[in-house]
């Protein structure tokens, strides 16, 4: 269930945990053979002739030599931890199981490189089963995108399984050798689909088919995108938070990175000291023609994503401000005590005539009436200076001392500070002119 507030591509796939990635760049084998399609469970492999390969006498090795006998090819890689691991469990099945069943282990890498590993390696010093090197025959007859990979061949050399590591168990190999078994027991098929990446797009525009349930962190900032309002929403589910924000200002999208308080920002909270304010802001809208303001948006407007998980949230606004500093270090913010002159809510009696009568809270605000059940005063403050007052310039500050949530009703021009005050004293609440010192969010320049 999803709750809607007022008010920057981590991806997490799920593969396994232990498979990994091949290379791309894999050397190839003067081994010449004949065009071969790619395999697959129910194929009959053509008696294919393979190089590199150690342990035998003359380094070479055919899919007949294995003829009567259940042959697993092995595909791995030296800087695969899970295959490095099946390795000597490979080498101990093929004792076991000599003359009846075979694990031949094939690598894209040298058989330098293959050495090196082996002789290094203290579990590993022992093997003794002949392994595949330099291979360029296999890897493009049985095409896969992780390892550890498994391609099992029966006697008659037709591909009865294709598997992950998880599957090669002395279990599985007495199955697959009784034949009348092995065709009632398929063993589970390893899902390795071979999806076009395209490496010069980012991730999200490429055909993975991402839905939005994949983003378990995804920042995304791009500038003016024609045909969207300005527009910001604050999402938040039981799982994670999402701020979107359409063609913004960078000035608001500072404002309500600092979240004063729980409580975003109104521009009456803020002293710009940058050069680049009228830039930042907008210049007088009531003195400018369309295409003025047109013109502005695409230059000085964003487009802004944020999405974590919700166990991030408490760090959400340090995030964006995070973002903001980042990509644009030209500009620095504070949260600074400055001297201002301030509208100050005040109360005008000791009486209460505020405290809310415990109702589930509620609001609702527009230019005549704004109405809050059981919400704090400071709510009422920024509800009115983000949207009754919007051209308000002296910030609205609470005075009240009044730390109970309120229910409050305020009905006239509520535009206008005086039509505000006239509404107020029926709680014995009032605003003044006054300067305090107060907290401000100062914009400036690096230097």
């Amino acid at each position: 269930m999803k709750h809607f507030l007022c008010c920057l591509a981590l991806l997490c796939f799920f593969f396994n945990a232990t498979a990994q990635q091949p290379t791309p760049n894999s050397p190839t084998t003067n081994t010449q053979q004949p065009n071969t399609k790619a395999l697959s469970i129910g194929d009959t492999v053509p008696d294919l002739l393979f190089n590199g390969v150690s342990n035998t006498p003359d380094g070479q090795a055919r899919i007949s030599d294995y003829k009567g006998q259940l042959l697993i090819l092995d595909f791995w890689a030296t800087w695969c931890a899970p295959c490095i691991t099946m390795l000597p469990k490979s080498d101990s099945l093929n004792k076991v199981y000599k003359g009846k069943a075979v694990i031949l282990p094939v690598t894209y890498q040298t058989k330098e490189e293959v050495a090196k590993l082996l002789r290094n390696k203290s579990s590993l010093r022992n093997i003794t089963m002949p392994m595949v090197t330099s291979d360029n025959v296999l890897r493009n007859v049985f095409p896969h995108q992780e390892l550890p990979h498994y391609v099992w061949i029966d006697a008659n050399s037709k591909v009865k399984a294709i598997t992950g590591y998880k599957e090669v168990t002395a279990t599985n190999i007495n199955t697959m050798l009784n034949a009348s078994v092995a065709e009632e027991k398929a063993l589970p098929v390893k899902n390795d689909v071979n999806i076009p990446y395209n490496r010069d797009l980012p991730l999200l525009f490429n055909n993975l088919n991402i839905t939005p349930e994949d983003l378990q962190y995804s920042t995304v900032l791009t500038g003016y995108k024609p045909g969207l309002r300005s527009h910001f929403d604050f999402i938040r589910s039981t799982d994670k938070w999402r701020f979107t924000g359409t063609n913004m200002s960078l000035f608001n999208l500072l404002l309500i990175s600092q979240n004063y308080n729980n409580i975003p920002l109104p521009a009456s909270r803020v002293i710009n000291e940058s050069r680049n304010a009228a830039e930042m802001q907008g210049k007088n809208w009531s003195k400018s023609t369309t295409d003025q303001q047109k013109a502005w948006m695409q230059k000085y407007t964003y487009c802004y994503e944020l999405i974590i998980p919700q166990t991030l949230s408490n760090e959400f606004y340090a995030i964006m401000r995070q973002d903001f500093a980042r990509v644009f270090p030209q500009y620095k913010t504070s949260m600074q005590t400055r001297p201002v002159e301030c509208l100050v809510l005040i109360r005008t009696s000791s009486v209460d005539k505020i405290r809310t009568s415990g109702a589930r809270p509620s609001s609702n605000v527009d230019h005549t009436e704004f109405t809050m059940i059981n919400g704090p005063i400071s709510t009422v403050l920024y509800r009115l200076a983000t949207s009754s007052l919007q051209n308000l310039k002296e910030p609205l500050v609470d005075n009240t001392g009044y730390r109970d949530n309120i229910d409050i009703s305020l009905i006239g021009d509520l535009t206008t500070i005086d039509s505000i005050r006239e509404a107020l004293r029926k709680y014995d609440l009032d605003i003044v002119r006054k300067t305090m010192n107060i907290e401000m969010l100062v914009i400036s320049d690096t230097k």
